[in-house]
């Protein structure tokens, strides 16, 4: 088995190890990390609608010539104050003005809004049916949270990304993700 992949299932794997870019004032300056980084170390980018980085994204293939296909991405949605459908539409939207046809995982990036949380998944679920997403995933939930989409929605979280670090260790979050599997 390759051991920079993680197999969530016959189908479908996730590169252990990507790069989380984030957008300086200076969009050349972004740019020229992606180049960097897809040039020397790796092929999968995780990118936000909050970071508006997508462009440079398209930049930086545009100049190694990759397509689409060769690379992984990861991007994260902010979920704002929208209703499941506005928020599907706004995904769509996204997917046409960068010009790929999928992402390989859709995050929610957080659970702004409560009243939506769960409506907001079912937007996600949707783009996964549509295969417009290959996978499906939320971050910066509490266990609560991730409980209550795991309990209600059709499709369970592909991918649960939590923060860890010396300083917030969420050993809950881990100690679950580690027995559910």
């Amino acid at each position: 088995m390759d051991k920079s992949m993680i197999s969530i299932d016959e189908n479908f794997s996730i590169p252990r190890l990507g790069l989380a870019a984030f957008t300086y004032d200076n969009h050349q300056i972004t740019t020229n990390v992606f180049v960097h980084y897809l040039k020397y170390y790796g092929k999968v980018i995780e990118i936000s609608e909050l970071f508006t980085n997508y462009h440079c994204l398209n930049q930086a293939l545009d100049i190694l010539q990759l397509n689409r296909s060769d690379i992984f991405i990861i991007f994260k949605v902010w979920p704002q104050e929208q209703n499941p459908e506005e928020l599907l539409l706004r995904i769509q939207r996204f997917l046409h003005l960068s010009k790929w046809e999928y992402f390989d995982i859709l995050l929610i990036h957080a659970p702004i809004n409560l009243t939506f949380r769960y409506e907001q998944w079912k937007a996600l679920e949707a783009m996964k049916s549509q295969n417009l997403a290959k996978a499906i995933g939320v971050t910066n939930m509490s266990l609560n949270q991730l409980m209550t989409v795991m309990k209600n929605g059709d499709i369970l979280p592909t991918v649960f990304q939590i923060e860890s670090n010396p300083f917030l260790q969420q050993r809950d979050l881990s100690d679950y993700c580690d027995s559910s599997n």
